[in-house]
């Protein structure tokens, strides 16, 4: 299947942490791109939901709305798709600094 992205992903695994009711938790990004990025996780937030995600190697973090979450891999690996939004340009050129 051929997606069509207005942001081409990158495989790049970077930690990365947000919050979960209350909580922080920390996780890896799987890919990345300036629109949004995979995430894998122990918790997971629900679909719609808004989360700020704080990114290694990007200098303040970033919010979006989570579009995909689910278990996988008989329930070990939690997995979540975030879209960012409203991204300032700071933001923007850091994320596009630390994609291949």
């Amino acid at each position: 299947m051929n997606e069509k992205r207005a942001h081409p992903r990158s495989e790049l695994s970077l930690e990365c942490s947000f919050e979960w009711r209350g909580f922080p938790v920390t996780g890896r990004t799987l890919n990345l791109s300036v629109g949004g990025a995979l995430v894998e996780a122990p918790l997971l937030p629900r679909e719609g939901q808004g989360v700020r995600l704080n990114l290694s190697d990007v200098s303040e973090s970033v919010s979006g709305e989570v579009v995909r979450s689910g278990w996988y891999t008989d329930g070990r690996r939690g997995l979540f798709g975030v879209r960012f939004a409203d991204l300032s340009q700071h933001q923007l050129t850091r994320l596009q600094g630390v994609l291949p």
